[in-house]
């Protein structure tokens, strides 16, 4: 039960600190060197050094509630589970930092865009890097996630302590734990729903191996129509009112297009094994028109409320691919049926 939350909050940290990164390097708030950077870059990188303890002790409670009050378990016997999740999604975080920012320098500084580039990699990566520490600390727990633990501690109290008077780095942790526990929420109602649809998907087995891909694809396509449009926003390149949609129609239709290929080719690749062109194509579309207005509109709305939409737009576009993308699937094989 640990595992899918661990990789929804690290995929959330991920997500925070990519879309504020990228959109930190087009207003020259970062530049684009591990070393000797600006005074936002060490305050981006201390608040989120804090989120692996805020994340996982939210995620470690919520799951010792539903083990304690759903699965009888004992209180003794849940205890570790927030050692466990602080300590996955702290070293996780370890790793993320320095990658994630060379993958956005090296980007920025050869004129490609970071809002296009860093999330979808390191959505990946970070997947990979999260299931091996995962493995590592339940098979290492009693010698390891202590240290680990304790790490993430000092980690928290140092950020802290340097950055305690900022305003902006007190409001990015405000805004993340809200987030975050949206996050939590949603997820737990999206398993419930992918749960109850399951069954209508049985008969289409063979594109259910490739679930992961056309998931992951469409919370890509999502970050990337966010985390441009923030940008965007933060540069003045875009007003919010009715000019939105003109001044980002270009971009939009770009990402959508891009996505149609994508999707195109993936059902083309699936001829081989059944006539499932279809249904993907179907499925992707009604994920597709789902995912951008989600996308979009969560960036307006916390902009208009005087929210860092960075600190939303990933964390809630990644929460909901599974459920929409299974929604679209769901909708493709009733449409089918005969």
């Amino acid at each position: 039960m640990l595992y899918p939350g661990i990789l929804g909050v690290r995929g959330a940290i991920s997500g925070i600190f990519s879309g504020r990164l990228s959109t930190a390097l087009h207003l020259g708030r970062v530049k684009p060197s591990l070393r000797k950077n600006t005074y936002y870059y060490y305050l981006l990188v201390a608040f989120i050094f804090l989120m692996p303890v805020i994340g996982g002790v939210l995620l470690g409670l919520s799951m010792a509630f539903v083990l304690v009050v759903f699965y009888n378990a004992s209180m003794l016997e849940v205890l570790t589970l927030p050692i466990i999740t602080v300590s996955s999604i702290f070293l996780s975080t370890v790793l993320l930092v320095p990658i994630a920012s060379k993958i956005a320098f090296t980007a920025f500084k050869r004129g490609l865009d970071p809002d296009v580039i860093l999330y979808p990699i390191m959505s990946t990566i970070s997947d990979l890097g999260a299931t091996l520490i995962y493995v590592f600390i339940i098979k290492l727990f009693q010698n390891f996630a202590i240290i680990l633990f304790t790490a993430s501690m000092i980690a928290v109290f140092i950020s802290y302590r340097k950055f305690k008077d900022n305003k902006e780095f007190i409001e990015s942790v405000k805004q993340s734990i809200y987030a975050i526990i949206w996050l939590l929420i949603f997820e737990n109602v999206a398993g419930a729903f992918l749960h109850s649809v399951s069954s209508r998907l049985k008969d289409f087995s063979s594109i259910m191996t490739l679930y992961p891909v056309l998931i992951d694809s469409l919370g890509d396509m999502g970050s990337i129509i966010g985390s441009r449009l923030t940008t965007h926003i933060a540069i003045g390149h875009v007003s919010i009112g009715k000019e939105l949609f003109t001044d980002y129609s270009g971009d939009l239709l770009a990402i959508t297009l891009t996505a149609f290929i994508f999707y195109s080719t993936i059902g083309l690749m699936m001829i081989v094994c059944g006539n499932f062109f279809l249904i993907i194509m179907i499925a992707s579309a009604i994920a597709i028109a789902l995912m951008t207005p989600i996308a979009l509109f969560t960036a307006i709305i916390m902009h208009n409320h005087g929210l860092d939409p960075d600190n939303f737009v990933n964390p809630v576009v990644s929460s909901m691919a599974d459920s929409i993308m299974t929604l679209g699937l769901w909708l493709a094989a009733i449409i089918l049926s005969p």
